[in-house]
């Protein structure tokens, strides 16, 4: 599987047969619908690929892909706006 999603990241390690899955939300690090949605698009389509007998995936590991930033949260600075 090639895609890109928006707001990730994918590399795969044959060796270990692990995802690597960085999450980078823009314009802020935060959790948005966009991310949720390549989230679901992205897990859909590893499904599909074990389910047509594609890569074997023994691990899938979030990570983040912002520097100093692991939690996605909510957008805070939005939320005190409000």
């Amino acid at each position: 599987m090639d895609k890109t999603y928006p707001h990730l990241q994918v590399a795969y390690d044959p060796q270990h047969k692990a995802a690597w899955v960085a999450m980078a939300a823009q314009p802020v690090p935060c959790f948005t619908q966009t991310l949720l949605h390549s989230l679901l698009a992205y897990f859909g389509d590893v499904r599909a690929e074990i389910d047509a007998g594609g890569r074997e995936y023994r691990y899938i590991v979030g990570t983040s892909g912002v520097p100093g930033v692991y939690n996605l949260g909510g957008d805070l600075r939005l939320f005190a706006q409000a």
